[in-house]
């Protein structure tokens, strides 16, 4: 055998026994496609044992102590993913969706197992088609589909009302099949083969603050970034990609989030903080863990089962492994001047390194919360005031869009030329169309906001 030859056998062999090792430590077989192979390499990477915490030294800091207001909980984001059973090619109802997407409809009607009628807008993204009302969406390919909670459910009344109600939809749809009487709907999905795909947790608190320095305290195997303004001010830091890294993290100023969007008043869950303790002025500081893959799966738990979402003790689980993996310091004194004098020195190397000094006890504090599935909706009132909150918001907008209308028509301004394109607007073919993306929007916040 030739040097040459000799040599790839050798990179052969290497390259075969790293795969043996990788399949027996995971557990299962791993795929021949760079996407599985990333995959794999993201999980080794960031996953491995060496970037867990060890046991914080028991240090005394001075520190504001951390208010938990809710949480941790579920999230928006957090998603199921459906295939097609085995033999079949795609979704019962996929041909008739796609012939309507075609002949341009911009909403579709999806008639549920009680024949209630779902209004859901629909979107298209290359081969991917998107259906999402207020509440859910689904993410649709020929050969996988996703459903997840949107925020507004997980703000308005909870995952397991969503679940019960939302997951029996999409399988009626896409399988055929009926879950409506099911006795056991987390065993009956996982018999049609329904996993979880991704679980987002979400905990508010006051006492964290966010605030310049942050970033540099986030300790974490994955790459830490921070979120600014263009003024400059830091909005929050973040561990990880969403969609990258198994298992992200994410620390903003939420109170300052919703301030600053655009779109009705998210009046249910600022009722819901206020219930909770928060109190004006107080700084509102979400942390945000996202977990899927291999992030779901730690030694003895498995939370890819479709019922996940729903198991309090498993989400605590999850939580205090994902603030572990992900960890604030709480830099002592002598540390900071040590590396000033590093810095200032103009030494090579490392020097002094955050992650050997002590954990924030702050943080010891969101870990330490647990985790609970919130099953129980909002009362009858703050169902009432988010809807109203929405109400008003559209409100604006058709005034604003009327004074937008009167100008550029060179009206007098006393709303005449505004009111005749609406009324001539609303003669068109295109009402319709614009009532049914209205009905998608806003159907459950109508039904959950009206009266008893």
């Amino acid at each position: 055998m030739t040097p040459a030859l000799a040599m790839i056998a050798w990179i052969v062999a290497g390259a075969q026994s790293l795969r043996e090792k990788l399949r027996a430590r995971l557990g299962k077989p791993v795929a021949q496609n760079n996407e599985a192979l990333r995959d794999v390499a993201q999980l080794q990477d960031h996953c491995r044992p060496s970037t867990r915490r060890p046991k914080p030294r028991a240090i005394a800091q001075k520190v504001d102590d951390l208010r938990v207001l809710l949480g941790p909980r579920i999230d928006g984001g957090t998603c199921w993913i459906i295939q097609p059973p085995v033999g079949r090619r795609t979704w019962a109802r996929w041909a008739d969706l796609q012939d309507r997407i075609t002949a341009g409809a911009t909403t579709v009607e999806i008639v549920d197992h009680e024949g209630e009628v779902a209004t859901m807008q629909v979107e298209r993204k290359g081969s991917t088609t998107i259906l999402r009302t207020g509440r859910t969406r689904w993410t649709l390919r020929r050969k996988r589909a996703e459903v997840a909670i949107r925020s507004e459910a997980a703000e308005v009344e909870g995952v397991e009302s969503w679940y019960e109600r939302e997951l029996p939809r999409a399988i009626w749809w896409l399988l055929g099949v009926d879950l409506g009487e099911s006795e056991d709907l987390p065993a009956d999905l996982a018999a049609l083969g329904v996993q979880q795909r991704r679980i987002e947790l979400c905990l508010d608190c006051v006492g964290l603050p966010v605030i310049a320095g942050l970033n540099d305290r986030l300790i974490s195997a994955a790459s830490v970034s921070s979120y600014q303004r263009r003024s400059g001010e830091l909005d929050g830091v973040g561990a990880g990609g969403r969609d990258t890294t198994p298992c992200s993290i994410a620390i903003y100023a939420k109170g300052k989030e919703l301030a600053r969007q655009r779109g009705p008043v998210h009046a249910a869950l600022i009722e819901r903080m206020t219930r909770a303790g928060l109190a004006e002025g107080d700084e509102w500081t979400r942390i945000e863990l996202r977990c899927w893959g291999g992030a779901l799966q730690l030694e003895g738990l498995d939370a890819t089962h479709p019922g996940a979402a729903l198991d309090g003790e498993l989400l605590g689980r999850l939580w205090s492994s994902g603030l572990t993996r992900h960890w604030l310091a709480a830099p002592r004194a002598e540390f900071l001047a040590r590396r000033r004098e590093w810095e200032d020195a103009g030494r090579e190397g490392e020097g002094p390194r955050m992650r050997d000094e002590p954990e924030d006890g702050r943080w010891r504090t969101a870990r330490a919360a647990g985790a609970t599935a919130e099953p129980l909706r909002l009362s009858r009132d703050v169902a009432a005031r988010q809807r109203q909150a929405t109400t008003d918001h559209a409100r604006a907008r058709l005034v604003q869009a009327a004074a937008d209308t009167e100008e550029l028509l060179d009206g007098t301004g006393s709303g005449l030329a505004a009111i005749v394109e609406l009324e001539r607007s609303m003669a068109g073919p295109g009402w319709s169309e614009s009532m049914a993306r209205a009905r998608a929007r806003y159907a459950d916040v109508i039904r959950d906001g009206g009266e008893s």
